[in-house]
């Protein structure tokens, strides 16, 4: 109070830049303790087929088979029964299972870090003693490296209307970034009514990383990003 009147506040609110969907899902869980609006797995959705057989809640369908699963590692802590070896905890949007490996387990361990989306691969088995159903593993990789050795070709949909001037600039900047690898790049470009498919070259062979998948369906004037396997 001043001479008995309220002063206005004149705090000035700084802008923020809003949160990309993978640090909003980041505070989720470390606020709340699990994901709200998503779950990171999704990224990985359009992929999904080629990667993975099943989600995590329907291993009761394939017991006894050999299957791919995509998971996030929740845990890993060593097998408790006096013999080498690793259980990591997976989840994805629908639910959790465990994945135990013994014969090689080694190359989990410090590779694989929680937080990570994978690719395993074992056969589904059922807990005798407390009827869950889990993976008796014998692989696991990283969903990321996985689609650098599956993936075929990466089709970058372009509508020219939708772009602004800058776009071929910004593409080549950031293909530049993660040229280098085996993965063919192509433009599927539509100019007016006209529509076409145009190669990269060899020079465009591109490391399909995470990063780079979300860099480029970020930029304006592309409609869709799709890995072709």
């Amino acid at each position: 109070l001043h001479h008995g009147t309220a002063q206005p506040d004149t705090q000035q609110l700084t802008e923020s830049v809003p949160w990309s969907k993978e640090e909003l899902l980041q505070k989720e869980r470390e606020v709340l303790g699990c994901y709200f609006s998503g779950h990171p797995v999704e990224f990985y959705a359009a992929e999904q087929q080629n990667l993975s057989h099943c989600c995590l809640v329907s291993l009761a369908d394939r017991e006894g088979q050999q299957i791919n699963v995509l998971g996030q590692v929740i845990s890993i802590r060593p097998v408790s029964r006096g013999r080498s070896g690793v259980v990591v905890l997976l989840e994805d949007e629908t639910g959790r299972a465990e994945f135990v490996m013994f014969r090689g387990s080694e190359e989990i361990i410090g590779v694989v870090q929680p937080g990570e989306v994978v690719v395993a691969e074992g056969k589904v088995t059922r807990d005798r003693f407390h009827g869950d159903y889990n993976i008796q593993g014998s692989g696991m990789t990283s969903a990321e490296s996985a689609r650098a050795r599956l993936a075929r070709e990466m089709h970058l949909v372009i509508s020219s209307c939708e772009a602004d001037i800058s776009l071929g600039r910004v593409l080549s900047e950031t293909i530049d970034a993660y040229a280098g690898g085996s993965v063919p790049l192509f433009f599927d470009v539509t100019i007016g009514g006209a529509r076409g498919r145009l190669p990269a070259g060899a020079k465009w062979r591109v490391h399909p990383k995470d990063d780079l998948i979300r860099r480029l369906q970020s930029l304006k004037g592309v409609r869709q990003l799709r890995v072709v396997y």
